[in-house]
């Protein structure tokens, strides 16, 4: 692990958080518990597709582990929005929504859609010695 590499995953980090957070803050939503609802499940996607973009060779437990994580997260949502809870954390009926999907799909475009882009132009600029010989 080099300097310049930890300093690549911190950018990153640091980026994709203010994204997910300012854009859940700022453009979409007033009550508290629909914008815990979009971030949270846009950090989840988000880290799901980041792990999915750096993996080269995938194992089967790899997969299952990427599976495995959606459906704990689904459950996760089920139980903490149940009726159970006094204040429930998230709202599952809004969870459920067209709207919902929407405004995760545009948080997750947006925080992932630059980090892709600057990962092609670096491989474009910069190739690997191995994409050089073929």
């Amino acid at each position: 692990l080099s300097i310049k590499t930890f300093l690549m995953w911190v950018w990153k980090a640091v980026y994709q958080g203010g994204v997910i957070m300012f854009g859940g803050i700022v453009l979409f939503e007033q009550r508290f518990v629909h914008v815990v609802g979009i971030t949270f499940t846009a950090l989840i996607l988000v880290e799901l597709i980041m792990v999915a973009v750096e993996v080269k060779r995938w194992h089967p437990l790899m997969l299952l582990a990427q599976v495995l994580t959606l459906f704990i997260y689904t459950a996760c949502i089920v139980a903490l929005s149940s009726a159970d809870f006094v204040d429930a954390t998230f709202d599952i009926h809004f969870m459920l929504s067209v709207e919902f999907a929407v405004r995760v799909a545009v948080l997750t475009a947006a925080s992932t859609v630059p980090i892709w882009f600057g990962k092609l132009c670096a491989q474009y600029c910069d190739p690997r010695e191995v994409a050089k010989l073929a």
